[in-house]
């Protein structure tokens, strides 16, 4: 097994992403990068075109809709890749190295209409989505901690997340 570091949301994928060990996966899991992505659209069409036709699986996990923290909403909730910094938000002057957790932030969770919309439009059939939560209690919030708000201090939050298949068809 190894790992290839690529932005699926780029206009033109990295060439090496094209071979086709990369493709006809029986299953494709992502978790908890979907609320990361700029253009979830794009980056879900780009997995399903990897995925097995007619059985290949897209397993999503991520959080529900929720408010984003001010530090993101201030600055429309948009993410910087490549290294380049600059100041007005987020993480003012920072290089790609030195980001903030919540420079990466792109939404704010999805509903289970944004989810089905998204995966019906990358051509997923028999899409479900699954309230899940710590211990099999479904659409309770997990808590996690280590998300600095800018003061320098961890902050709880507690967010309820989801699961959503579909297959390609």
């Amino acid at each position: 097994m190894r790992a290839i570091v690529a932005d699926l949301c780029a206009d033109n994928l990295d060439p090496s992403l094209s071979d086709p060990e990369y493709y006809n996966f029986d299953v494709v899991v992502c978790g908890f990068a979907f609320h990361h992505f700029g253009n979830v659209q794009l980056a879900t069409e780009r997995l399903a075109e990897r995925l097995k036709p007619n059985t290949g699986v897209l397993l999503v996990i991520d959080f529900k809709s929720h408010p984003l923290p001010d530090q993101i909403a201030n600055h429309g909730g948009h993410t910087h890749h490549g290294g380049h910094s600059h100041s007005g938000h987020g993480g003012q002057g920072k290089g790609a190295t030195e980001l903030n957790a919540l420079d990466t932030v792109a939404h704010g969770g999805f509903s289970q209409e944004d989810m089905r919309k998204v995966f019906g439009g990358a051509g997923l059939v028999e899409v479900d989505f699954v309230d899940v939560g710590p211990g099999g209690e479904r659409g309770k919030a997990i808590t996690f901690l280590g998300h600095d708000d800018g003061s320098g201090k961890d902050i709880k939050m507690e967010r309820e997340i989801f699961m959503v298949k579909g297959r390609r068809a």
